[in-house]
This record gives C-alpha cells, structure tokens and sequence, in this order.
C-alpha cells in the first residue's frame, strides 16, 4: 500500500501544475477538482477530528434593528477518507455541525440548535499518459452563507436568508494533445433549495454549466488559454414569460505566469452575453485576476479581483440579473512551527438591474464586506487550540438590507 500511495503522490506532482493551469484558466466553472484531503499522517488513508468552541454573536439573525445577540456553543466532528491507487484517487470528506444559542430558545421558532451538514466528494482518474478525469462534487445543508466556499464572479453572501441545500457538481476531462497543447472540457450541475416556501418560490434555481478550454504552454512557467462557457439558468418560478430564466454564453482569454518559485499570477478577461426566455437581453464584460505570493516558509499571501454577471440573490427576485465586483485578500502566517495566524478578508458590491414587473426601482445596488481572523496555536499534531473573530457587514440604498454581525470564538481541536 505504502509503495502504491507513493507512486500515486509522484504521479499527482508530476501532473498537478498542468491541471492546475487548466482548471484555473477555465475558473468559470471547473473551480472543483482534483485537490486530496490533506491528512496529517500520510501513512494512513483516514482521519478523525473534533472541534468545540464558545462565543459571542452579537446579531444572531442578522438584522438591521433589534439585533439580538447570544453566547454560542459549537461542535463539530469530522471524518476524511482517501484512496490512493496507481492510477486513481478517491477522497470523502464529511462534517456535522451543531450550534446551541443560550438566548434563541423562546425567540426563535427553529428553536435554540441550529445544524449542518457538509460532504465532499472527489475522484480522479488517469486513463493514460495523457487523458485525466476528474471529478468533485460538493453538498451543503445549513443556514449560516459562508458554508458555501466563495466563487469567482458571485456576489460575497453575509446574510442569513433560511435554511438550504446546496450541491454543485463538476467534472472536468483533460487530454494533452502534445507537449504543450492542453484541451480540456467541464460540466457543472449548481442546485439551490431553500426550506421557506416563500423564499423559495423565489430563489430555487438550477445553474447548468459547460466550459471548453484550449491551452498552449509558451514555456514551463507560462500557459494562455482560449475559453467558451455556456450556462443555463433555470428558476422555479421563471417570473411572467419566464423573463429570470436565462441562457448566457462568454467568451475569455487567460493568461498564467510563474514569476518565480514564490510569486504566480493569472487573469481571465472577455465578455458575456446573455439571453432571457422572454427574449430580453444582456451583456457585461468579464474578468478576473489572482495573484498569490508564498513570502516565507509556510507562510502565503492571496489576492484576487472579479468582475462578472451573477444570477439574482434571495431578496432581489424582482431583478434578473447583478453584475458584482468582488476583491478577496487572505494572509497565512507562520509566526512559530505551532503558532498560525491567518486573515480572509472580501469586500463586494453588486448592481442588481434590469428589473421585472413590480420592481420598485431600476437598480439595487448592496455592498458587503466580511472579515475573518484566526489565530491557532498547535500543542502537538494532535491537539490545537484556536482563536477567531468574524466580522460581516451590509449596506447600501433604500431597499438594502443594512446590518453588521460580529463574533468571535475560542475552540479547541482534536485531530487523529
């Protein structure tokens, strides 16, 4: 098994940069692929974790006025499972999480727990020498936004709308027509259900994606890329003529450098048009831009920039379309082996526009800002101790929503 897993791991280096440049030139939608849960015994195929924590929310239901606040208790346990074969991957990660409010339990009708659920799924296979599957598929089952990861080109979602499922599944077929030709294709099936009837007879929607890419190496360190994404979004309720379904085609260019072993860069840029089956139309340009420096040992910098259509959020059903900003910078610092600080920080502002029958105004326009900082403190491989402060912020025009939530949280983890 040791010999079987390690020949696994040299294959997976050996095509790791190659499809990584793939994927993130197609970021569109092949943003889920081949990534293995990271274990901390590596001889082992399994790990079991616990996290505990307490705090403080100070708006629990993330309102504008009378905000009520609440000391929190939290559990979470944690399994991840690989399978490394010759030519094969297979990883399983699920998490429950129950969270207790000290001051819901006569103020609430969902009572004082509340409860998640996340599942990761993913599989790679290697056909041959130069023909790759790869497949992820991720579901989500809670309340609180931030259970699903931030995409490129979405609006950044701090509120607290109502209870949901979200899955999104993607596969991505890469073949290597030569030593620096590169095609691969991508499909991705997006579904969200809120449990409220009202929201979702609104916000139920299913997002139906394709992305074809066409890679050139110019050199060991850099890779262009030529790329068509198609998407079909389908609401459960469409709106009159069904004006919120619709179907949008984009066309981007990508280039990715390795400036050098610490610094690598890239940027997608081209234009999206989109088609409403109540024969409307829409366009808006497209781009992104990451950046992500390793400064030291162990320690990282990430920033990135979008700027993009987006489906309407829960609370904008009466508009078709947002175009969003979206800046990102996270910071991962190595101060000692057993002390890590970490900061995520996103800021997004969306114009919601083109509006449908009954809108109250031409545009929307929310901005928001969150803000995370973790400090951990690792008493062996097996124990650790953390410190976390969130903050989320919301604002903007009229019909915004305006609130701020902060919290912040001692937990200790357990990991075997």
């Amino acid at each position: 098994m040791g010999r079987r897993s390690g020949n696994h791991m040299k294959w997976m280096n050996n095509r790791q940069w190659t499809i990584g440049m793939v994927v993130w030139l197609g970021t569109a939608s092949a943003w889920a692929v081949y990534n293995p849960f990271p274990l901390r015994d590596a001889t082992r195929a399994w790990s079991v974790s616990l996290y505990s924590r307490g705090g403080y929310d100070d708006n629990i239901n993330t309102s504008s006025k009378n905000r009520d606040g609440s000391t929190t208790f939290y559990i979470s346990p944690q399994v991840l499972l690989n399978l490394a074969l010759e030519e094969t991957f297979a990883g399983l990660r699920y998490s429950y999480g129950a969270t207790y409010y000290t001051e819901r339990s006569t103020r609430s009708s969902s009572g004082a727990w509340d409860q998640s659920h996340s599942a990761d799924f993913l599989f790679s296979h290697q056909f041959g020498p130069r023909l790759v599957l790869d497949i992820n598929d991720r579901l989500r089952r809670g309340v609180e936004p931030e259970l699903v990861e931030y995409q490129a080109g979405q609006p950044v979602t701090v509120r607290r709308v109502g209870d949901y499922y979200y899955n999104n599944l993607n596969g991505v077929l890469t073949y290597n027509l030569s030593r620096r030709w590169t095609v691969s294709t991508s499909g991705s099936w997006q579904l969200w259900r809120y449990d409220d009837s009202v929201l979702a007879s609104n916000s139920d929607y299913n997002v139906y994606q394709s992305v074809n890419t066409l890679q050139y190496s110019l050199d060991p360190q850099t890779y262009v890329g030529a790329n068509y994404r198609f998407s079909a979004t389908r609401y459960s309720e469409p709106g009159l003529n069904n004006g919120r379904d619709s179907d949008s085609h984009a066309v981007y260019a990508s280039l990715m450098h390795r400036f050098n072993p610490k610094l690598t860069g890239s940027v997608n840029t081209g234009y999206e048009y989109r088609e409403y089956r109540d024969d409307a139309t829409a366009e808006s340009p497209y781009g992104t831009l990451s950046l992500s420096y390793s400064y030291a040992p162990g320690s990282a910098l990430t920033m990135g920039l979008s700027y993009s259509f987006s489906d309407s959020a829960p609370g904008y059903s009466s508009y078709r379309t947002a175009e969003s900003l979206v800046g990102s910078l996270q910071v991962s610092h190595l101060v000692t082996p057993k002390l890590r600080l970490s900061v995520d920080t996103a800021y997004g502002f969306s114009t919601y526009k083109d509006p449908l029958t009954g809108s109250p105004s031409a545009t929307v326009s929310p901005q928001t800002v969150s803000v995370g900082a973790v400090a951990r403190y690792s008493f062996t491989s097996w124990v650790s101790a953390e410190l976390s402060y969130y903050y989320n912020l919301q604002y903007g025009d009229s019909e915004v929503t305006d609130f701020y939530r902060n919290r912040i949280y001692l937990g200790v983890w357990f990991v075997y």
